[in-house]
């Protein structure tokens, strides 16, 4: 997925450079995208919800089950942040863009994220309610991950581990300088109120107990 962003990214620049000075391009980069109709495989594991499409995910759907949340063990683990964008604050991104264009011929690029703090992987199934469980390994967490997918109780690919592991969190000053006062306007939902919208989406809800 990581490697698709970038070779994305690579070929709207080259693809825009080609233009000269006929159009302004704007890259943005975004961050998990989330919100009540938003389904992706980081906010499905964050909500616990099993498989949309398999067998065994859809028998745990029905049963109310939901699944848990995978981290190491140690603090520092349970600690890590994440970062969410609504899908409205990014419409309203691209809708800016077009009626603000940049300078023609000039590639603009910014980290598109909700406002406020990053949330961390505790705080986050705070919010969603969804179970923690510390794994002493690297190689557990992967395996369990792999078994999850391989019977269709998870649409988590086996592949993303290291966001499973990992922290990723963007910076969005050269967003909020090129929006300036129209920032909050723009961006109105915070990385907190971007997970909540998705958490507590129909679907979310109707989930039951942990796996």
């Amino acid at each position: 997925y990581a490697e698709h962003k970038r070779d994305a990214d690579l070929a709207v620049q080259r693809r825009a450079a080609s233009f000269g000075s006929r159009c302004s391009t704007v890259i943005l980069r975004p961050q998990i995208f989330a919100g009540p109709t938003v389904h992706n495989y980081m906010i499905d594991a964050i909500r616990g919800e099993p498989s949309h499409n398999e067998k065994v995910g859809k028998w745990l759907r029905k049963k109310g089950k939901r699944m848990v949340v995978l981290t190491g063990l140690g603090g520092k683990q349970r600690e890590r942040k994440f970062q969410f964008v609504h899908v409205d604050d990014v419409a309203r991104t691209i809708a800016y863009f077009i009626a603000h264009p940049g300078v023609p011929g000039k590639i603009e690029a910014f980290n598109l994220t909700g406002s406020g703090e990053s949330l961390s992987v505790t705080r986050c199934c705070e919010i969603s309610g969804t179970k923690i469980i510390p794994l002493p390994t690297r190689q557990l967490i992967g395996a369990l991950l792999k078994a999850a997918w391989s019977v269709g109780a998870s649409d988590m690919p086996p592949d993303a581990l290291p966001y499973v592991l990992g922290e990723y969190t963007l910076s969005t000053k050269a967003l909020q300088s090129r929006l300036g006062a129209d920032y909050s306007n723009v961006i109105r939902f915070t990385n907190e109120q971007a997970l909540r919208a998705a958490v507590n989406s129909a679907d979310a809800l109707s989930l039951g107990s942990a796996v």
